[in-house]
């Protein structure tokens, strides 16, 4: 992640101030009591919700009703978030973060969870806590936490490492190991004992339910022949019914049929004096339709010629407005002319005086454009001066540079000749114990491993010796088949053969523990010698080549005192090229000075032509809206012309109809005299049209009728000859014996059909009861199945309780072996010294002289600069255990600390930082200067911090 920016409203002694961050180092300056806390504690509580005091209000600057800190950052998936946060003086305050475009939560049960998972951070872990202990260690915290009572000092940095969850999960193992074998196996063993019960009938079951099967096969089997009888007898008896059936069926029709043959002839005889009757109407409609249709054609002329008289009263109305409109069309005409004319004058003079003004324009601007060529040849020449300047002031001051470094170089030359194959071959030496040590940790994991399962095996060994301290088998309290002894001794022997065998594990293990531990500092002392040897070949490879270069350049022998005072001469020439080269800065200076003159003028004259330009372009504008106005006023005159083409058109059209008006009112009386006449002959014809129009309805309902007449008739003889067949079939004594031979044989096979049944239902009894059983001892099968896994789940419980056991220790051991050998290192960067820090069990730091290990000192021993120096490498160490975030606080890391060892500190806190996105250091002095990327100066004045730029 990386933060970005921090602004802080009324929060302690800041009123409002905004501060940016950047990548790298963000050193934090300024005096004791001057505000700088107060940043890092904003960012804490912004982000991870963390507060020194116990009320957030007293965060808020003194005199102010509330405070807000605004925190700007990205985020582990690449994204920028902003979080903002009010403090009130009284009342919950508010919070909310937003992404780039919108405000994602407003709440911190919302927040929290969010940036747990933008920060790759575990949801378990409370992210207060992180950047207390982990990220940003308070300054009285970096030593004192290690200064603790032991118990003290365990507790809180098993709990920082996550070892105690181990100890809680082994106790809490026990519990579930207990609720599996009370709560969930005993309840299996009981519901299994007692199927048991319910089944012991189970086999005389499937015999009883054999033997009656077998019956009601024999009983079905003699139905079944039975029944085949009866569906003859049914078959008959069916037979003689259906006939009887049949007969009164057909009767039923044929008397159907008679009626329905009156009926249909009734109703041709009214539909045959109704075509008399239509026909008689139809003569009348055909002698008459001429006079009715034209009686309408008539009235319609009559409505037509009525509607035109209308439009006659109307014409000398309309004539007289039309010569009205026609005088206004001509005068608006005459008008628009005039316009126009004088519109096309004023166009032309103020068109020929912007053509003059362009013409100008176009010669300034020429003229500016020949001037700007001539000052950018002097501007480019005036750079390519400056800048040939500035490279030869950095090629004297790198050459003085490296010359400088060279005489430095020549004084760190060692006297005596430096043994590199010593090193390398004690170095060897060195990886050959260590690849034993390697060996001998991998046996010891090996050991540790079976040491638990034993003590996992000796564990439950114990609880079932307690369970079968009367000597009987702890489940079904009897008497143990498996062995001759009781149970308890038989346990007894096998926890003494597990107990031997530990204490085997246990010797075997201390022998390789010893080994590795007189091994312990190996891997630093490997790294002691590749890091001298490094050394050593770098500087032999900077002063062979340099020496090489001199010697080269100059023609002459290797001698030391000949290159130092041919490079004292060198280095004076330097200094004396670098003082010519500040004199030639000050020509160009002024030669530039002049060029600026020169170019204020030229933009003096480029703003004069822009100015006339844009008149000449409002100028234009002017005249456009003329010629718009001009053209949409010919518009208008053309749309005038047309319209008084057209008002002549009508007042001609008007003076034709006038005369028309006369002959209309004498034909108008002509047509109504007409229909007069014929109007009796019109209303003959309307009064016959209905009953007309039926005469080919009556024709074909009388049609029909016949047919359908006919088609009874024809199925009327079928019938009476079906009727004679079925009469002749029918024999009534036979009807009553198959009747009697059918009661015999019902009777007959419903008495075995109920000695079926009464089997039956004591076969589906049976069956019942074996159906349960089966059920029950498929339930045994999954209780049995269930007792199996319960009995693995507490082989696993033990098992997992022996790992969770002695997990804290070799977790604990392989943490505090990681951050010792991290630390040590730090240690040895920052001090200078040939020591490496181990970390205890109970996490007491010891410093111990790598080339004596008897030599070891406890770190309450220790001054409070070195204390500061030993507790800073184990904090940057833990680091890297502990979070992912690639950010980390450094509050006063060189208090108590000589020059010497701040200068150490901040070599590391540097070499720290570039694995890092961003490191954040807090410092009263200026150690950290020259390495930081952002320097934050704060300024304190009247109670007021300010950022200082």
């Amino acid at each position: 992640m990386q933060l970005l920016s921090l602004r802080m409203k009324n929060i302690k002694t800041y009123i409002d101030t905004t501060i940016t961050f950047s990548d790298g180092i963000n050193c934090i300056l300024g005096l004791n009591g001057g505000g700088k806390s107060t940043i890092i504690e904003s960012i804490g509580y912004a982000l991870f919700g963390f507060s020194k005091g116990k009320k957030n209000s007293l965060m808020i600057r003194h005199g102010e009703k509330q405070g807000q800190i605004e925190l700007e950052f990205i985020a582990n998936d690449g994204r920028k978030y902003r979080i903002e946060k009010t403090i009130k003086q009284t009342g919950n305050g508010k919070e909310a973060i937003f992404d780039e475009n919108m405000m994602l939560f407003d709440k911190s049960e919302d927040i929290n969870p969010f940036v747990k998972r933008i920060l790759s951070i575990q949801n378990t872990q409370k992210l207060s806590d992180i950047f207390k202990d982990v990220i940003a260690v308070p300054q009285g915290k970096y030593v004192a936490a290690f200064l603790q009572a032991p118990s003290t000092r365990k507790e809180e940095f098993d709990g920082l490492l996550g070892l105690n969850e181990y100890r809680v999960i082994w106790n809490k193992l026990r519990d579930v190991k207990n609720y599996v074998e009370q709560s969930e196996k005993a309840p299996l063993l009981n519901e299994i004992s007692k199927i048991n019960g319910a089944c012991l009938d189970y086999e005389d079951n499937i015999k009883n339910s054999k033997n009656i099967t077998k019956e009601i096969a024999e009983n079905e089997k003699k139905f079944n022949e039975l029944s085949k009888v009866i569906i003859n007898i049914n078959n008959q008896y069916n037979s003689y019914e259906n006939m009887k059936e049949n007969m009164q069926k057909i009767k039923q029709k044929i008397d159907n049929f008679m009626v329905q043959i009156d009926a249909k002839k009734t109703l041709k005889n009214s539909d045959e004096n109704s075509l008399i009757l239509a026909k008689k109407s139809l003569e009348i409609v055909e002698e008459n339709r001429s006079f009715y249709d034209k009686f309408n054609i008539n009235e319609l002329k009559i409505k037509e010629l009525e509607n035109s008289i209308k439009e006659y009263k109307n014409i000398n109305k309309k004539m007289t407005e039309l010569q009205s409109e026609i005088a206004r069309t001509e005068a608006s005409i005459q008008s628009l002319k005039e316009l126009i004319n004088s519109s096309e004058k004023d166009i032309k003079e103020k068109g020929n005086n912007v053509s003059k003004k362009e013409e100008l324009l176009e010669l300034n601007i020429k003229e500016n454009e020949d001037i700007e060529i001539e000052f950018n040849k002097k501007n480019e020449n005036l750079n390519n001066k400056d800048l040939s300047c500035q490279k030869e002031k950095e090629n004297l001051i790198n050459e003085k540079n490296a010359l400088e470094r060279f005489f430095d170089k020549l004084k760190e030359i060692p006297n005596d000749n430096l043994d590199i194959d010593s090193l390398i071959k004690q170095k060897d030496e060195y990886l050959n114990i260590q690849k034993d040590i390697e060996n001998s940790k991998a046996k010891s994991d090996i050991l540790l491993d079976k040491r638990a399962r034993l003590y996992a095996n000796l564990e439950q060994k114990k609880e079932l010796l307690e369970l079968s301290s009367d000597g009987l088998c702890p489940i079904f309290k009897t008497k143990c088949n498996n062995t001759d002894k009781s149970v308890s001794c038989e346990i007894n022997n096998q926890i003494k053969d597990i107990e031997k065998e530990i204490n085997i594990v246990n010797t075997e293990y201390n022998e390789l523990q010893k080994k590795i531990e007189d091994g312990k500092d190996i891997y630093a002392r490997i790294f002691s010698i590749e890091s001298d040897i490094k050394d050593i070949n770098n500087i032999s490879n900077q002063i062979s080549s340099l020496r090489k270069s001199i010697n080269s350049f100059y023609d002459i022998n290797d001698n030391d005192y000949v290159i130092s005072k041919l490079l004292d001469e060198k280095l004076s020439k330097l200094n004396a090229g670098i003082e010519d080269n500040e004199a030639l800065r000050g020509v160009i200076n002024e030669e530039a000075s002049r060029l600026a003159i020169e170019k204020s003028e030229l933009l003096s004259r480029k703003l004069r032509c822009e100015n006339e330009k844009r008149n000449i372009v409002e100028e234009k504008k002017a005249i456009n809206k003329l010629i718009d106005d001009a053209n949409s006023k010919k518009i208008e005159l053309n749309k005038l012309e047309d319209k008084l083409i057209q008002l002549n058109t009508d007042k001609e059209s008007i003076q034709a109809l006038v005369s028309k008006s006369d002959d209309v009112n004498e034909l108008i009386s002509f047509l109504r005299k007409e229909n007069g006449d014929i109007a009796s002959k019109k209303d003959l014809y309307l009064a016959n049209l209905a009953e007309s129009n039926k005469v080919q309805s009556y024709i074909d309902n009388i049609k029909a009728l016949d047919e359908e007449i006919k088609s009874i008739e024809v199925e009327l003889i079928s019938m009476k000859s079906e009727l004679s067949t079925i009469e002749a079939g029918y024999d009534i004594s036979k009807v009553a014996e198959v009747e009697a031979k059918k009661q015999e044989l019902q009777a007959s096979e419903a008495s075995l059909k109920t000695l079926i049944n009464e089997k039956n239902n004591v076969l589906d009894n049976i069956n019942n009861v074996i159906k349960k059983q089966e059920e029950l001892l498929k339930q045994k099968e999954e209780l049995e199945a269930k007792v199996t896994k319960c009995d693995n789940i507490i082989l696993f419980i033990e098992k997992m309780r022996g790992i969770y056991a002695v997990l804290p220790q070799i977790l604990s051991k392989t943490y505090r072996e990681g951050i010792s050998s991290i630390a040590s290192n730090l240690y040895r960067t920052i001090s200078k010294d040939n020591y490496r820090i181990e970390i205890s069990e109970t996490y007491n730091i010891d410093l111990i002289n790598m080339l004596d290990p008897k030599d070891s000192t406890d770190i309450t021993y220790l001054s409070g600069g070195e204390q500061m120096s030993v507790a800073i490498a184990v904090r940057l160490a833990m680091l890297k255990y502990l979070t992912n975030l690639d950010i980390y606080f450094l509050d006063e890391p060189t208090v108590n600390l000589d020059y010497e060892r701040r200068v150490r500190v901040g070599e590391v806190v540097e070499e720290i930082s570039v694995k890092l996105k961003q490191m954040f250091v807090i410092s009263h002095d200026d150690t950290f200067d020259s390495i930081s990327q952002n320097l934050i100066k704060v300024l304190k004045t009247n109670g007021v911090s300010e950022i200082i730029e």
